[in-house]
């Protein structure tokens, strides 16, 4: 395990993507290169009332709402607006009729075992080393910690950085409103990080358990993206890639095209 997750210190390496993606926004050619033959959502699950994880799909047959190519969440969910919180948690609303009262998908975040198996398919496409990219957001200077006590007040103190130093200050890809910090590594990898195997004696990478926010192959035949602010990952390539990820059991997914856009209001088929 030690090369995985290998430091990339050229971010030329991204430059392809400039050219070919449109104005910073919510559209999916916009999120990951326009030009690939067929684009795929991934949609982040959704939960029950017990924390399981639900389909968007089992979430609009039981709100009445339609599951299609810009589908968004709270409209699926038939919440009565955007910023609603969710009815479920300690009685904090009360639900609207035929409303959804379980919890949200997770945005900027893949669960593991949709990771794991988006890696799978995903390495059946590739040749070569992926490239990695994690937005430069995503606390690697560490948060804080709680430090164990005996019969004293828990005390907070500075988690380690997840990143060593010349990694963290070291040159960044940089997209419009973005910048990343790029890796090599192996669809592999990926597993192991939805497994948690990518443990805190890797260097210079301690990961614990994250989504990229970018991912490619060498030859950039297909392109990923899992925007911090979305509840859905992108996927572009050939549509024989699309066409796998669309029957892939553990994965939730619609074809779109490279003008679909993705945004929190674009969904004008699930509206009151």
């Amino acid at each position: 395990m030690p090369d995985m997750f290998r430091y990339e210190r050229d971010p030329r390496v991204g430059d392809w993507l400039r050219p070919r993606l449109g104005p910073f926004g919510a559209a999916v050619g916009s999120l990951v290169p326009r030009g690939f033959a067929a684009y795929a959502r991934v949609l982040h699950p959704m939960y029950d009332a017990d924390d399981v994880p639900v389909t968007w799909s089992a979430v609009a047959a039981a709100t009445g709402r339609v599951v299609h190519p810009t589908a968004q969440s709270w409209r699926v969910a038939r919440r009565p607006d955007l910023h609603a919180p969710q009815a479920r948690p300690l009685g904090q609303r009360v639900a609207e009729p035929g409303e959804w009262t379980g919890g949200e998908p997770a945005e900027g975040s893949l669960g593991a075992t949709e990771l794991r198996t988006l890696a799978e398919v995903l390495g059946r496409h590739t040749v070569g080393d992926l490239v990695v990219a994690f937005w430069e957001g995503t606390s690697w200077e560490g948060g804080m910690q709680l430090v164990a006590w005996i019969g004293e007040p828990p005390a907070l103190g500075p988690a380690p950085p997840d990143l060593a130093p010349e990694v963290l200050h070291g040159p960044k890809l940089e997209l419009p409103h973005r910048a990343y910090v790029l890796f090599r590594a192996r669809p592999s990898d990926l597993e192991a990080l939805a497994d948690g195997r990518a443990r805190a004696d890797v260097d210079p990478f301690r990961p614990g358990w994250r989504t990229p926010n970018l991912l490619w192959p060498d030859d950039r035949s297909w392109c990923l993206a899992t925007e911090v602010d979305l509840d859905s990952t992108v996927v572009g390539g050939s549509r024989e890639l699309v066409d796998d990820l669309l029957a892939a059991s553990d994965l939730e997914v619609v074809e779109v095209t490279e003008t679909d856009s993705l945004g929190w209001l674009d969904d004008t088929v699930n509206v009151p």
